[in-house]
């Protein structure tokens, strides 16, 4: 094509993209060659005319198209409140929980400040919002003398990985709004490694006997929390379950309620089970609880002119959460706890008892890796404290006494 273009076309930024006409064939029909977008080699395409006129006017097009794709004027028009719109029907499409759609919603919320759209977010402005959303604030409440919170290294780490996983997933490869991930290569703080979690038998049983004189007789409560201690179940998935779910001696977690999305089964003590059979209502596990609540938050003097009798597995969600911080405000003289913490007993006394890793990582539907996580932490402690007693002696310094200088 010659150090000077023979044609130019006009992109709508106003660049102009030299191009150059050729035949390479017997058919005559006309190709064009014009450079590639890093400029270092040649791109050539067939322009289907024989005829120059036509040719040059097809091989503008072929260039333009090139150089700004069609889906790149979508990709740049695209606004903040139809990239919600359409990830919102995307993730529904996917079957993800109404916990995770309204997360993720949440998420690209947090990060609108970034850009003016989407598409605008580059490397440098993701690594901006990360710097200023650590040094920002918050409120657990909407009055404007709301107490604030700093924020910690984890929850910024806990936001771009989220970030990582809807842009990759869905603005990158999707929807096609973004043809980079930003949130690649931000710079993080890093993050001390916090030591395994556990609840010992003696948190288990103060928390039990707290949750028998709170509710004064109501079964539900105690049943819930102890199918959850048996099962090491997520908090979520427990809650879903069907009445159906309960049989042949177990609890069955579908692919349907599990967050995994896996399916596995929990075998039940036969006292346990006789009791959930019994309280089992018609379609859900737990659906007795939005109707008998009311009758025993009356028996505490709690107003109940607010609780909605119709049963929700997200209402109960908090529900037991909350139950799990109000023991925490009734103990402030002890660790506090968390309702994850069963789950991660489940796995703690399975090493305790000899079981290998993979089988117990499979019987509470873990990953392999998270429950390795937790061996190795224990293995360590072990470890540690067979070292100290069988060499402490020997590793330890000899000493001058004070009286022998």
């Amino acid at each position: 094509m010659g150090r000077k273009a023979a044609y130019y076309a006009k992109l709508d930024s106003g660049r102009e993209i030299g191009f150059g006409l050729l035949v390479r064939d017997e058919s005559a029909v006309y190709s064009v060659q014009f450079r590639d977008l890093d400029g270092a080699k040649y791109v050539i395409r067939s322009t289907g005319e024989t005829s120059r006129p036509r040719a040059i006017s097809k091989a503008e097009t072929i260039v333009k198209d090139y150089y700004e794709p069609p889906e790149l004027e979508a990709m740049v028009k695209t606004t903040w409140d139809e990239l919600l719109g359409d990830l919102e029907r995307h993730l529904n499409a996917d079957g993800a929980r109404p916990a995770t759609v309204k997360d993720y919603l949440d998420t690209i919320r947090q990060v609108r400040s970034a850009a003016v759209m989407p598409a605008a977010v580059s490397a440098g402005l993701a690594q901006q919002w990360c710097n200023g959303y650590l040094a920002g604030t918050f409120s657990r409440a909407k009055s404007d003398d709301a107490k604030t919170y700093a924020r910690s290294p984890r929850t910024l780490h806990a936001r771009v990985r989220k970030l990582k996983a809807i842009w990759g997933k869905y603005l990158v490869k999707r929807l096609r709004v973004a043809d980079e991930n930003p949130w690649e290569s931000v710079d993080l703080p890093k993050l001390d490694s916090l030591p395994v979690r556990t609840l010992s038998a003696k948190q288990v049983s103060t928390f039990f006997d707290w949750l028998e004189k709170r509710w004064m007789g109501w079964e539900l409560p105690s049943l819930f929390f102890e199918t959850k201690a048996v099962t090491g179940c997520r908090l979520g998935d427990l809650c879903s379950v069907l009445s159906s779910d309960l049989r042949d001696g177990k609890l069955h977690f579908t692919p349907h309620t599990t967050k995994s999305r896996k399916a596995r089964v929990a075998v039940l003590p036969k006292d346990l089970f006789a009791k959930l059979r019994r309280i089992a209502g018609a379609t859900y596990l737990w659906e007795s609880y939005a109707t008998e609540l009311p009758t025993y938050l009356k028996l505490r003097g709690v107003p109940t002119h607010r609780v909605v009798e119709e049963f929700s597995p997200i209402r109960l969600n908090w529900w037991a959460k909350d139950e799990v911080d109000d023991f925490n405000k009734d103990h402030p003289e002890q660790a506090k706890i968390r309702s994850h913490d069963f789950r991660k007993r489940a796995i703690t006394e399975a090493h305790r008892a000899g079981l290998n890793v993979d089988t117990a990582a499979a019987a509470v539907g873990m990953s392999a890796s998270t429950a390795r996580s937790y061996y190795l932490a224990i293995d360590q402690e072990k470890a540690s404290e067979e070292l100290s007693a069988k060499l402490a002696k020997t590793l330890r310094p000899k000493k001058r006494s004070s009286s022998s200088r």
